[in-house]
């Protein structure tokens, strides 16, 4: 995946004040009227049905309808979570957003929403179907055809996020299961986070805690850390999945599958981008035979 950036600080926690009364008139970004969204993109969009972003030309062309002036909005969904997907879609539109684009798990699922009347943006990948059985096998993930395969699934917006990095766009990767009170991009545009490229969600106090939940990348143009820390994820996961024999924990020799976990392997890189170093001990502890053990090795 290339040499390691330059090491780099990462913001730990910010205070973001809340928004003000939505009457009053204000230039703030952060303190804008209510229903008047940052990037108004409500009915400015065209409609995606259906496309795998893995044929040459169809990610372009999916981010050419769906995005808007720079920025795009990715979520993950299958069939089983196609109710959830669509009210985070209404719950954008609400408030006056709709450059989004959902990353359905195989082609089936694009067609439910296609159904369904009110997902307009969709799309699949068949990257992972290039990976041979044999690797499924050895990893015990199951059949990598199964739609379900939510490690499948996880790993997929990696790949797509790096692509889309890339291409230059600004980019939002949310879970489903959310509810967006405000627009969020006056808080990413303003201080102290509009200085950032790289934003996550926290998860604890100790660095880096971060949960995967939201992500979102602005600009980070190629060759720098933030897009690095992206492109990385993409690749360990990929380089992983590819070992002929994958590290077996101690207790049953079954395969390390949280070794997979794509929030283990997002943290030790943004740790790898801010020490300039490389950390992969996330999802390894039962390799050994304690704790102690564990810490003294890494």
């Amino acid at each position: 995946s290339g040499q390691l950036p330059e090491a780099h600080s990462f913001a730990v926690e910010a205070q973001i004040p809340e928004p003000s009364d939505p009457h009053v008139e204000s230039d703030d970004p952060v303190h804008r009227p209510a229903g008047a969204p940052l990037f108004p993109s409500l009915g400015a969009v065209k409609p995606f049905k259906g496309g795998d972003l893995a044929t040459p030309g169809v990610l372009q062309e999916a981010l050419m309808a769906r995005s808007f002036d720079n920025e795009i909005i990715l979520l993950l969904s299958d069939k089983n979570f196609g109710d959830m997907a669509t009210n985070l879609v209404l719950n954008f539109k609400a408030l006056g957003m709709e450059h989004y684009l959902v990353i359905a798990n195989e082609k089936a699922t694009c067609e439910w929403f296609r159904d369904q009347g009110t997902v307009t943006g969709c799309a699949w990948s068949s990257i992972l179907e290039l990976v041979p059985p044999s690797v499924w096998t050895n990893w015990q993930f199951g059949d990598a055809s199964r739609a379900g395969n939510r490690f499948m699934n996880w790993w997929m917006r990696w790949h797509i996020m790096a692509k889309v990095g890339e291409l230059g766009y600004n980019i939002l990767v949310t879970d489903s299961d959310v509810v967006y009170h405000y627009d969020p991009y006056p808080y990413f545009k303003a201080p102290p986070l509009a200085r950032h490229n790289l934003i996550v969600q926290n998860e604890g106090n100790d660095f880096p805690a971060i949960n995967v939940g939201l992500v979102y990348l602005q600009n980070a143009g190629l060759g720098s850390a933030a897009l690095w820390v992206i492109q990385e994820v993409a690749d360990r996961i990929m380089r992983r999945l590819m070992m002929p024999n994958p590290p077996a924990c101690l207790s049953d020799g079954q395969p390390m599958r949280h070794f997979m976990w794509e929030q283990s392997v997002f943290m030790d890189v943004v740790e790898s981008a801010a020490c300039a170093c490389v950390v992969r001990h996330r999802g390894v502890g039962c390799m050994f035979q304690s704790e102690a053990e564990f810490l003294e090795a890494f």
